[in-house]
């Protein structure tokens, strides 16, 4: 009867098996989606998603396996690799997640749960109960994938006028923006940036726009979706109807934390932005508020309505494009394998949080432009790194920082009625470790302390009096000394209900230890050693005996009764146990509900302190990211300096302070009126970049590797454009990104890696230092990089640092030479803004001699003898432009072959040759040409009649007949006889 059982349910599983790899042929290809198949203890991939699991979550394709009758392949994952991979997935590569499983009638499959980069709604909960929740060192930046953004746009007369929403449900903050944009969306890529967002809805289709009455053409619906791709982020397109602003006010009543009308919310003027949030919100749901459980109506609207909606401003933060952030390796590749180093994330993050590292990455894609809050972070991380021990307290104690939870994420939670006793406990041990977070801090030594109190300890003081409530709660309701067998559960001595049942149990557990003894004895077993009392997660309390010793209940089944028989023995009970456990097991079941009916009353109670909660967070974050700076800046080969931050404004400031002082300086008559001052001030002001000794953070932090520091000037009216000129691999591209990621660096409000750094705030960075073939799209190298230049010059201001790295490589040498030429002369002459220009074209160093504001600079190289067969690059940065080229040089030291080099040589020689005969075509220029054809054709026939083993005085006698032979050419040729007499 077992065997036949047995081969039933494993035929009724091969069955299944089956028609799940059958359903899967059918569905529809997707390669934005991962569809897996819950298996209860597993989950299953197929297909092309099987290939995918196996590379990105294996790294390896030999956990693939292959269906016999359809030949596809598959691989299994454990819940545990699942969860975490799954969370990757929706953050780092920009796809949805698909969960499906038989439906009753076990006919099919239905999908169970879904989620999207930016609606990880439906497997929350699943991705709480990560590891990655609990340890900041593994990606715990991944929520930054969960914002979600809608974009609709106007064209009318060759105006774009963007209106941008996303939501943030862990800040549980909406953000809405309007504004013009050019015809390659260049605010709106920077705004894309700015947020991090992950996944974009745009119209399904071009068409009506409902927000404003006029059309989106395909075309317009092409760009976004490009720009959107080309950041990483996933395009999901939805109805045009749900841009629609018609009914935003009421969904927007069922989410906001203030009354929703245009007295309090004049945001909701913004038409174009109110149709992107009314998709935002029509697309994620009725989930996005959840019901709380409560009786209490207060209590509901309170926690259920927690968004606030504000306005966002782009020119709050430097503008970075996508080629700006891959330029200067700002952050992490999307699949996360690349060392820390390789990146000034990776360089920076030493966060003991996750909701700091979340906060570090929002910091550097938004550096700050007020000059006055960069000044205020500098002083905080100059605090901590003046007081290392309190530093190191803060970051390495484990009831300090460490001991800090992900707390927007457990508010998130607690509002939606989803975490456990857990997560209050988690909550409490946070706010026992809040007092000494501010003991620490009252304990440190700096002249900034009056700031670190204004930041950070007035507030966390004042927020660990408003938690006091909860520590009591939980210290009464919680029985704490169950943590150490990590179990959640309420105090029996809470409830008297409770206290009664735990009571019984226990009585009844002492007569089920009776049992066990008298079995032992009437068995003549020791109940230590070989008869077991366990807890069955079928039969509850019940025997169990080895096989070996199961003998001596042969023919006491009158006593003992026999329940199954498995590979670690036979488990039976005895009347008397067997009726214990029945009772125990009604207990405990009576127990059990009573005690999650108290705990989710504590849960409810614990929720009402999310405002404090969510406060605390962000101090914290803060102080996380602020601590991660100094630590950072102390651990760099070289200690980092604080930078001094310039801009007019700061200097307007101090004149309306002290007028007097700031008018001997200016030299204006006494008592001048104000604006005519600050006009004076603005005008005379020269922005500048100096960095002394600078160098690249990430390079001067990998193993072997001994960085050579170089100065950089960029000044106003004097080097705005600095043309650098040398050989590959000398250093030139490093030069130009280290001043980009410095000038990120000192904007975040970190410390930099120079001897010292005076830096005018820069608007935004503009890159372009390389373009990949994009061939599926249409694109060439060329065009990329030409698109890419386009956008740099319609986007940039005077404000502006523009990187520009071998441009016009991809077309002809006269082409290319032409357009960088064009290029930089209009970036000097027109946009005045600061230029960092690193090229192989030598004649664009003649563009200092027109332009005064244009300086040259070169990396230098040792050549060792005279056939420059010896070549050591010294990656220093001097004045003045490059007098040769070393790309032949360069491929020496990449072992090409000899015989290789000595053709490219040659012809090197003669394209020279051509080149500077070129231009020649009459008078001196033809004699020059000619006397050029006559030296080569003496120097080919002397290369015909020597040999390699010649001695070198019969070489020179031969030289010497072949010069007497062409005599009479030579005295004909003017120029020839030109250079004779010199």
């Amino acid at each position: 009867m077992s065997s036949k059982s047995s081969n039933s349910a494993s035929l009724n599983e091969r069955t299944d098996e089956s028609r799940m790899f059958s359903f899967y042929e059918k569905m529809p290809k997707d390669s934005n989606t991962l569809r897996v198949f819950d298996r209860g203890e597993t989950y299953v991939a197929i297909g092309e998603d099987a290939s995918f699991v196996a590379q990105n979550a294996y790294h390896t394709t030999s956990v693939l396996k292959y269906h016999n009758q359809s030949n596809l392949s598959f691989c299994t994952m454990f819940p545990s690799l699942f969860i975490k991979f799954a969370e990757e997935v929706l953050s780092n590569y920009a796809k949805r997640v698909e969960i499906w499983g038989s439906n009753k009638s076990k006919t099919g499959f239905d999908l169970l749960n879904q989620a999207s980069p930016g609606n990880m709604q439906m497997i929350e909960d699943l991705l709480m109960n990560s590891d990655t929740t609990k340890d900041p060192t593994v990606n715990v930046d991944n929520s930054a994938g969960s914002i979600l953004l809608a974009v609709t746009t106007r064209v009318k007369q060759d105006q774009r006028i963007v209106g941008v929403t996303f939501i943030d449900p862990f800040t549980r903050k909406i953000g809405v923006s309007e504004f013009v944009d050019s015809d390659s969306y260049t605010n709106f890529e920077a705004l894309l940036v700015q947020t991090g967002a992950k996944e974009c809805l745009i119209s399904q289709q071009d068409g009506e726009n409902t927000a404003t009455g006029t059309s989106i053409t395909s075309a317009e619906l092409n760009r976004l979706r490009n720009i959107i791709e080309g950041c990483g982020a996933l395009v999901t397109g939805i109805r045009s109807s749900y841009f629609s602003p018609k009914d935003v006010e009421l969904e927007l009543a069922k989410v906001l934390d203030t009354p929703v009308t245009h007295a309090l919310i004049p945001e909701l003027s913004l038409q174009l932005a109110m149709g992107s949030c009314n998709a935002v919100l029509r697309y994620l749901g009725p989930n996005l508020v959840d019901p709380i459980p409560s009786d209490d109506v207060e209590l509901q609207k309170d926690l259920s309505r927690k968004f606030h909606l504000y306005q966002h401003n782009l020119e709050q933060y430097m503008r970075l494009d996508v080629a700006a952030v891959r330029a200067l390796n700002l952050l992490p590749p999307a699949n996360g394998n690349a060392h820390r180093t390789m990146s000034l994330y990776g360089l920076l993050n030493h966060c003991r949080t996750p909701m700091g590292a979340r906060q570090l990455r929002r910091w550097i894609v938004q550096p700050l432009l007020d000059p006055k809050a960069i000044t205020r972070r500098h002083k905080l991380v100059s605090a901590f790194i003046e007081d290392p021990e309190v530093r190191q307290l803060l970051l390495d104690d484990d009831h300090l920082l460490r001991s800090i939870p992900d707390v927007p994420r457990l508010c998130r939670r607690l509002i939606r009625g989803s975490s456990s006793l857990e997560d209050v406990v988690r909550i409490y041990q946070m706010a026992k470790a809040l007092p000494n977070i501010v003991t620490a801090l009252d304990s440190l030594k700096s002249v900034h302390k009056q700031l670190i109190d204004q930041v950070y300890t007035t507030p966390l003081s004042t927020h660990c009096k408003n938690l006091t409530k909860l520590i009591e709660l939980v210290e009464t309701t919680i029985d704490l000394e169950a943590l150490d067998a990590h179990k959640y559960i309420i105090r029996a001595e809470f409830d008297e209900e409770l206290l009664d049942l735990r009571q019984r149990l226990e009585e009844l557990e002492n007569s089920i230890f009776d049992e066990h003894k008298q079995a032992g004895v009437d068995l003549q077993q020791d109940t230590e050693k070989k008869l077991h009392l366990e807890q069955h997660h079928l039969y509850g309390w019940c025997l169990r005996l080895t096989r070996a010793e199961a003998g001596c209940l042969r023919g006491r089944s009158s006593r003992y009764s026999e329940l199954s028989t498995q590979k670690n023995g036979v488990y039976f009970t005895t009347k008397r146990l067997h009726n214990l456990n029945s009772t125990y097991m009604d207990y405990q079941k009576s127990y059990r509900y009573h005690q999650n009916g108290l705990a989710r009353e504590v849960i409810k109670i614990a929720a009402t302190y999310s405002p404090p909660l969510e406060a605390v967070g962000q101090i914290v974050s803060h102080l996380d990211v602020i601590t991660s700076f100094a630590l950072a800046s102390t651990l760099a080969v070289t200690a980092y300096v604080c930078p001094t931050i310039l801009d007019p404004r700061l200097e307007v400031d101090t004149a309306t302070d002290n007028q007097e002082k700031m008018i001997d300086v200016v030299g204006l008559e006494e008592n001048p009126d104000i604006n005519e001052l600050r006009s004076h001030l603005r005008s005379s002001h020269c922005a500048c970049i100096e960095l002394k000794q600078a160098r690249h953070p990430c390079l001067e932090a990998q193993d072997d590797v001994n960085f050579i520091p170089n100065d950089i000037l960029l000044k106003q009216k004097e080097s705005e454009m600095l043309i650098i000129t040398g050989p590959n691999m000398g250093g030139k591209s490093t030069y130009i990104r280290q001043a980009g990621v410095i000038t990120v660096m000192a904007q975040i409000g970190c410390f930099v890696p120079c001897d010292s750094a005076t830096i005018d705030v820069v608007d935004a960075i503009l890159a372009r230092v390389g373009a990949g073939d994009s061939q599926l799209k249409g694109v060439s190298t060329f065009m990329a990089e030409m698109l890419e230049t386009a956008t740099i010059l319609r986007s940039a201001t005077p404000r502006s640092l523009i990187i520009i790295d071998e441009l016009g490589r991809g077309t002809s040498t006269t082409d290319g030479f032409g357009l960088a030429w064009a290029i930089t002369e209009h970036i000097v002459r027109k946009i005045n803004c600061f230029c960092l220009f690193a090229t192989h074209y030598h004649e664009m160093t003649r563009m200092s001699e027109e332009i005064p504001t244009v300086k040259n600079l070169h990396v230098t190289a040792h050549v060792g003898d005279t056939n420059a067969r010896d070549v050591a690059l010294l990656y220093n940065v001097r004045g003045g432009a490059s007098d040769r080229s070393f790309g032949i040089h360069v491929a020496e030291l990449a072992h090409f072959p000899a015989k290789i080099i000595e053709m490219a040589q040659a012809k090197a020689m003669e394209l020279e040759a051509e080149d500077e005969a070129q231009p020649m075509e009459n008078g001196e220029g033809q004699a020059k040409k000619e006397g050029i054809a006559i030296i080569r054709k003496i120097m080919l026939e002397w290369q015909n009649e020597v040999g390699k083993n010649m001695p070198k005085n019969e070489m020179l006698q031969k030289f010497q007949q072949i010069l007497t032979s062409h005599a009479s050419d030579i005295e004909a040729n003017s120029w020839l006889q030109a250079k004779k007499g010199m």
